[in-house]
């Protein structure tokens, strides 16, 4: 994986960080659960507050807004998993899976129809 971290302000004058990474990742499929590559790539821009009250009237006004708050001890680490995290997916699947897959009344017997017909059997 490969990622890069620039600084700078944005039209408003505001500090930001430019946070680009790029990745491989080999994931397990929900459907056939073998395997899968799959490639992230991020490219996010956000916004550094010091006041907290600020940062949340900036996320009122723009709801498009990606907002931080700066801190002396910022974990670039930290920030760099959690957009690893935001962009893999939940339930990873093949485009084109090979799963055998039985679609419901596939010829299998329901397990409760035995219960049934003891429910139905005189006494």
């Amino acid at each position: 994986m490969s990622w890069s971290l620039e600084g700078g302000k944005d039209a408003l004058s505001r500090s930001t960080l430019h946070l680009r990474l790029a990745g491989e990742f080999s994931l397990v499929c929900q459907r056939c659960l073998t395997p899968m590559p799959f490639r992230l790539e991020a490219d996010s821009t956000l916004t550094l507050f010091t006041n907290e009250v600020r940062l949340e009237s900036a996320c009122e006004d723009d709801d498009t807004l990606d907002a931080v708050m700066a801190d002396p001890a910022f974990d670039v680490l930290a920030l760099i998993e959690d957009e690893v995290l935001l962009g893999l997916p939940m339930a990873p699947r093949h485009a084109h899976c090979e799963a055998d897959i039985r679609p419901a009344g596939s010829g299998k017997p329901n397990p409760f129809a035995a219960l049934a017909a003891l429910k139905r059997k005189p006494e």
